[in-house]
């Protein structure tokens, strides 16, 4: 988990779903890490850390890279950096369905209640197999590369851009899948 830990993060339900991993059979040593400044009301669950601090995603890159997975599992959310820099990354993201997380998500990742602790720690349980994590990295990846990479984005921005310039302002409307919107 990334990011100012705020209530929004949900941390009961992910700390739960994490617990349900832990004491299942799946769990095989990982641990839960939190980066980020913030407050957290409760207790971490055992094998979880949280690394304290402020940071630029550049200085945290190389660790999430090498992560299994990002849980972005937010309560109330528009959209997810940690989502879309995680998939840039190759890291499977497990989102909620809060705001638009589900819509950013890769056909076929995980997308699970708010509060489904069940949903959400059968989706962990899964990246403890790295065949699994292989695969939905390859997905996250790819979905990336499709919807959201810089050309992708510029090209997009152009097209809004022109409308406007035309005076065509109606012909952008929300696109669900790569947020850029699209021509009505």
């Amino acid at each position: 988990m990334i990011g100012r830990q705020k209530p929004y993060k949900n941390h009961d339900v992910v700390f739960a779903a994490w617990e349900a991993h832990t004491a299942g059979p799946f769990w095989r040593g990982d641990e839960l890490v939190l980066l980020g400044d913030g407050l957290i009301p409760r207790p971490l669950p055992n094998h979880a850390r949280w690394q304290r601090g402020s940071y630029r995603y550049r200085q945290i890159t190389p660790e999430l890279a090498a992560y299994k997975g990002s849980i972005v599992h937010s309560r109330a959310a528009s959209q997810s950096g940690v989502q879309v820099l995680s998939m840039q990354l190759g890291v499977p993201t497990l989102v909620s369905t809060a705001g638009a997380l589900s819509e950013y998500q890769p056909q076929g990742l995980s997308v699970t209640g708010i509060d489904d602790v069940e949903a959400l720690a059968s989706a962990i349980d899964a990246l403890a197999d790295p065949s699994e994590v292989n695969r939905q990295a390859k997905v996250a990846q790819a979905h990336y590369q499709t919807h959201f990479a810089a050309e992708i984005a510029a090209g997009r921005l152009l097209e809004i851009f022109t409308d406007i310039l035309r005076g065509d302002q109606g012909a952008t409307v929300d696109r669900p899948g790569d947020g850029l919107g699209q021509r009505g």
